[in-house]
This record gives C-alpha cells, sequence and structure tokens, in this order.
C-alpha cells in the first residue's frame, strides 16, 4: 500500500484526537468505534506517522498564535511604561528589563552552540582526513 494513500475520515478524526493528547478511550467515544480498534491503528505505522503530521500542524499552529500574543504583550508592557500609576510603570520597566536580558543570553547561548557546531564538525573532518591519511599511506 503507497505511503501516500490518505486514512480513512474516520481514522483522519481519530489521529487529530491522538495528537490534540484525547486517551484511547476518549478517541473511540469521539469517533464512534471501539477502543481496540484505535490500538489496532495505532500500531500501523501510516497511522502514527499522521498523527505526528498532525501533531506537528497543531504545535506550529500554537506556535503562531504564540508569537502573535508575544508582540501584543510587549505592545502592552510598553504603553504601561506611560501609565499614570508609577507602581505599573516600574513593573512594566522590571518585565521588559528582565525578558530583555533573558533574550540576550538565549542569544549568546545559541551563538556558543553554532560556534561548537562548528567546532566539532572541523574535529570530525580532521579526524576523517587522518584516518584517510593513515589508510592510503599502508
Amino acid at each position: 500500500m503507497s505511503q501516500n494513500v490518505p486514512l480513512a475520515p474516520v481514522q483522519e478524526l481519530a489521529a487529530l484526537a491522538l495528537a490534540k493528547g484525547s486517551t484511547l478511550q476518549d478517541v473511540a467515544s469521539e469517533v464512534g468505534v471501539n477502543r481496540k480498534t484505535i490500538a489496532r491503528w495505532k500500531r500501523q505505522e501510516r497511522f502514527n506517522r499522521r498523527t505526528a503530521e498532525l501533531r506537528g500542524e497543531l504545535l506550529t499552529a500554537g506556535l503562531g498564535r504564540l508569537v502573535d500574543a508575544s508582540c501584543s504583550a510587549a505592545d502592552t508592557l510598553k504603553k504601561l511604561l506611560t501609565s499614570q500609576s508609577e507602581p505599573v510603570q516600574h513593573s512594566a520597566a522590571r518585565s521588559i528589563l528582565m525578558l530583555a536580558n533573558d533574550l540576550r543570553k538565549t542569544a549568546e547561548l545559541e551563538a556558543e552552540i553554532e560556534a561548537i557546531k562548528c567546532q566539532i564538525t572541523e574535529l570530525e573532518a580532521a579526524q576523517a582526513g587522518e584516518k584517510n591519511g593513515r589508510f592510503h599511506e599502508r
């Protein structure tokens, strides 16, 4: 059977429910099949692959919403800097500074990780060159 063949509509619904984190029993009730049927489908590579694809799509969509909400939250914090209330201004300023510092640390760690990856790649290439050199000397 081809890997590109879509799941049956009931299997697609079950895969989506599982991707959302529902239990086997809840999925079975939701789509109108026996729990054992769901368990059998879960032993099929194509079903599991589709469930994973759907989970990835859900995570991507959720991440997009979080990014959008983060922009709105940042705008809100910025507006609070001009609040009439000094405690509100202080809290907003503190939050912004803490978040900016966390972001800076994250960026520094990402740069360090990339540098380490480059060093590993260079070491692996050097080791491969040494092995090839030794091999050719024999």
